[in-house]
């Protein structure tokens, strides 16, 4: 009869546990659980876009004399939904260490659909470019491969004529968190001892980079940790002198257990922790943050390679140089590629992996009370009065 009681209340403890797993992983593209028809739901992506419906699209208050030169780069696509959520809720003391500048990397840049919004603008024209001619070959070609790694060295580049100490290079399809500035600011005042090593910080990453390293069943050693707990447990129960009755059970009971952590996720399982790490993997280069002495030898390297992926490029460069790469969390900012179309060609579903699921969970309340805390602390000789 207590055999059946043991057994009967760890089954019952396991599905407790298999139902938890399913009901707060199918977020996580690692996971077993994972349900793509509930995964891409826009939370706060949602609230954010309301918050900024009404923000006036106007450069006031940012400074050549800052501290962060960001350049978001634009092509086809309607910037101004980008631009409002970079800027909305930035305090004056925000605004005033944040020189933003939009690159309109158009031949024409009249043609593009936000030309003339009162944000400093950068194109090839005005910034005299060698190479125009090259260019506008590749953009009447539809040449996004060579043209994206000439418009990314472009940015680097307009950053680098600044004087500026960091460059904040952002793609056109993005939105940003409220607070995004001042956990970049944090980021940047803990960053002193491996500052000549360090690349870039990344403000977007998906989950699928934060995954256990192996997808299969058993590809993380489930099997061997599972036996290895068992011994342990049965090493206890042994000394504790327990009846086979309750060991049995527990020694079934470990091993599923083992198997459905690692089923879970390790997005949902381990998430990362508010704050910086290193992390030498990541999607993407929506947005890269650099300290000054990276522009010109990645802009250089960039040119001379040519064309391809930027992002691949960017950590092959950082590989081949031992640079370290770390990632700011929690993430600060949400791709929005399949909603707004892609100008690579990029399939929808394909544009649609490329996502931050915790982005979706961040609470408004919660950030908005970190934005004045960690504003208070990097600004404390300015008042943070808010620009709205």
């Amino acid at each position: 009869m207590r055999r059946w009681t043991v057994a009967t209340t760890l089954l019952l403890i396991f599905l407790g546990f298999y139902q938890y797993a399913r009901m707060y992983s199918y977020r996580d593209p690692g996971s077993l659980f994972f349900d793509a028809s509930r995964a891409y739901e826009t939370k706060y992506s949602d609230h954010r876009l309301e918050e900024i419906r009404n923000i006036e699209l106007t450069n006031e208050g940012t400074s050549k004399d800052a501290s962060v030169c960001a350049v978001i780069s634009t092509y086809k696509r309607p910037v101004e939904t980008t631009v409002q959520s970079a800027l909305a809720g930035l305090y004056l003391a925000e605004r005033r260490d944040l020189h933003l500048a939009l690159l309109f990397a158009h031949a024409d840049p009249t043609v593009h659909p936000s030309w003339g919004i009162d944000v400093e603008s950068i194109s090839y024209k005005s910034s005299a470019l060698k190479d125009f001619d090259k260019l506008a070959e590749y953009e009447a070609k539809g040449d996004t491969s060579h043209k994206g790694v000439e418009d990314y060295a472009l940015a680097l580049e307009y950053c680098l004529n600044t004087t500026l100490p960091w460059a904040a290079i952002f793609e056109d399809d993005i939105l940003f968190a409220d607070s995004w500035f001042a956990r970049l600011k944090h980021a940047i005042s803990q960053e002193d001892t491996d500052l000549a090593s360090l690349l870039y910080f990344r403000m977007f990453n998906d989950e699928r980079a934060t995954g256990w390293s192996g997808r299969g069943l058993f590809a993380n050693h489930e099997l061997y940790i599972g036996i290895g707990i068992d011994v342990f447990v049965l090493l206890i129960l042994l000394r504790m002198d327990r009846s086979w009755s309750t060991i049995l059970p527990a020694l079934v009971f470990v091993p599923f257990v083992v198997l459905l952590f690692f089923a879970s996720g390790k997005a949902t399982m381990l998430p990362p922790r508010p704050g910086v790490r290193k992390e030498e993997f990541g999607c993407c280069s929506q947005a890269l943050v650099y300290p000054r002495h990276q522009l010109r030898p990645l802009m250089e390297y960039l040119r001379k390679v040519e064309s391809g992926q930027v992002d691949l490029h960017i950590n092959d460069y950082g590989r081949m140089n031992g640079f370290h790469r770390k990632s700011i969390y929690p993430v600060m900012v949400q791709h929005r590629g399949a909603t707004i179309g892609s100008v690579r060609g990029t399939t929808v579903q394909d544009a649609r992996q490329i996502w931050s699921m915790a982005f979706e969970e961040l609470e408004p309340a919660q950030l908005q009370h970190e934005h004045h805390k960690m504003a208070k602390q990097i600004w404390p000789d300015t008042e943070i009065t808010d620009l709205g």
